[in-house]
């Protein structure tokens, strides 16, 4: 399993917004909705000569920030991807839970992924409310992004 230390975790957010980008569905913490209304993609570090790329899905607009903390940008989901869509680390942000938000690789997965013509795009999913240290989460998105 790849370490959840990246440059995210570091404070750092390299990324941009670009026309196109989107992500719809369904997020919830402990029951109560948000809406993501930002995405973003980025390359991130190669751990064991392997590259990731960063996908990051915000409730307020990260554009033109260079810091990225929880909280930062309202509800959120960070996720650190493989180059074939695998998830390796997802970090979860949610105005729901009442102490912090928490990072997982478990009970969320990536189907329907692509990379063509520049674009990233798929479906993210919990397959239902899970419950993660004590955090009732559900997770249902689409996607679509500039490759970094």
């Amino acid at each position: 399993m790849r370490p959840l230390v990246s440059l995210l975790s570091l404070g750092i957010l390299a990324t941009s917004i670009h026309a196109g980008d989107s992500v719809s569905g369904k997020f919830t913490g402990e029951g109560k909705p948000s809406k993501l209304a930002f995405a973003s993609s980025r390359k991130d570090e190669t751990f064991k000569d392997k590259p990731y790329i960063m996908l990051y899905f915000t409730e307020k607009d990260p554009h033109g920030s260079t810091k990225f903390a929880n909280g930062d940008f309202g509800c959120a989901l960070t996720i650190s991807i493989e180059n074939d869509g695998k998830i390796a680390g997802c970090q979860v942000t949610h105005s729901g839970f009442t102490k912090g938000g928490f990072w997982t690789a478990n009970n969320i997965k990536m189907t329907e992924f692509k990379k063509a013509g520049g674009r990233l795009t798929g479906k993210i999913s919990t397959g239902g409310e899970q419950t993660t240290l004590n955090k009732k989460w559900d997770v249902e998105i689409t996607f679509d992004v500039k490759a970094p």
